[in-house]
């Protein structure tokens, strides 16, 4: 059995399901499949969300926050959902970075398909995303909740890139001194690198 998402303002573009049932029949060693996905708005032309990133999607990489899951593109086995629980209620943003930094730290296999198969809207959405003090809190929760993994895969340059990305990200949303944090996230901000003997859960099935 398999569990797919779509919120009541994204499109699953024609034979979306198909597509990706057939994958995971195919991969039986993946847990789920993302695709890429077509960001449209109200303003301007349609958005390729592709995807530079691994796949498998390892916990190195979720923990980076660059590689962010789009919930109406997955789908899962159902098995995943009842071992590892869905997203998490408590988070009003960020709760799609959580679930893939879970997903990843119990070893599941995320892959994703470079074919667009959904439509994922992202107008109508300043309630949450243009506010950038709240954006700088759920930030902060969001590394709370993980610290350990960011200790454990990066140690405290972790720490120190997470809360740069966190300053570079809320400056976007930010009219006056928007600048001054990304010119400081900027320069805090290094190259995501693991800790020496690092073990990805991922790729060595471990958790």
């Amino acid at each position: 059995s398999l569990i797919a998402l779509l919120d009541d303002d994204d499109i699953w573009l024609p034979d979306k399901l198909a597509i990706q049932q057939r994958y995971l029949d195919e991969n039986p060693a993946c847990d789920a499949v993302q695709s890429a996905a077509w960001a449209f708005f109200t303003h301007k032309p349609d958005e390729l969300w592709g995807f530079d990133r691994p796949s498998p999607l390892t916990l190195a990489a979720a923990l980076t926050g660059e590689c962010t899951v789009i919930p109406a593109s997955l789908v899962a086995r159902k098995e995943l959902f009842q071992r590892l629980g869905s997203f998490d209620e408590r988070f009003r943003l960020h709760e799609e970075r959580d679930f893939e930094i879970r997903l990843a730290a119990a070893g599941y296999r995320l892959q994703a398909i470079p074919e667009p198969l959904v439509r994922f809207r992202r107008q109508s959405h300043g309630n949450l995303s243009s506010r950038w003090i709240n954006r700088l809190v759920w930030d902060a929760k969001l590394f709370w909740k993980h610290r350990a993994l960011y200790s454990r895969a990066y140690g405290w340059r972790g720490t120190v890139n997470y809360i740069a990305s966190g300053l570079y990200r809320a400056g976007k949303y930010v009219r006056i001194i928007g600048g001054i944090f990304q010119l400081v996230g900027g320069a805090l901000k290094s190259e995501w690198r693991t800790r020496p003997g690092y073990r990805d859960p991922v790729l060595t099935g471990t958790d």
